[in-house]
């Protein structure tokens, strides 16, 4: 009964292991290309940038500058019908007279007249970050 059992072993390990072999050797499946925008809106700016975000699903931030909520208060008519969400951010950035540059996968808007004050908060880098036993900040990890 030893040998039948040892026997069936050798027999159904090379299959299993080739089946492992085969399924690891399959090339990648290729990253799915990026949601087209598709709207057509009189919004402010920032309705128009969360809308962009909820469609295509691209993280995108927004500096400022010296007056933050100008970008809530005028609203203007955008239309964008089937542009990729480079093309539609950067003709927003245009538009805003702001400048889009993407770092680290972010799509990032930045006003022209942004302090010196807001430039070195935001290049601050902090070595350690504790959040407390009580604090109401999480982090990601």
């Amino acid at each position: 009964m030893g040998r039948f059992l040892l026997a069936m072993l050798c027999l159904f390990a090379p299959g299993a292991t080739r089946t492992v072999t085969q399924q690891t050797d399959a090339p990648p499946t290729p990253p799915p290309a990026p949601a087209l925008v598709n709207l057509s809106m009189r919004a402010t700016p920032v309705e128009v940038l969360g809308e962009i975000g909820l469609q295509t699903r691209v993280p995108i931030g927004i500096i400022p500058g010296k007056d933050p909520g100008a970008l809530c208060r005028m609203k203007t008519t955008f239309v964008f019908l089937g542009e990729d969400p480079r093309s539609a951010l950067d003709a927003m950035a245009q538009q805003l007279h702001y400048t889009l540059n993407q770092e680290d996968g972010v799509y990032l808007l930045t006003a022209q007249d942004v302090t010196q004050h807001q430039r070195d908060v935001l290049d601050h880098g902090f070595r350690v970050y504790r959040t407390g036993g009580r604090s109401t900040a999480q982090t990601i990890s």
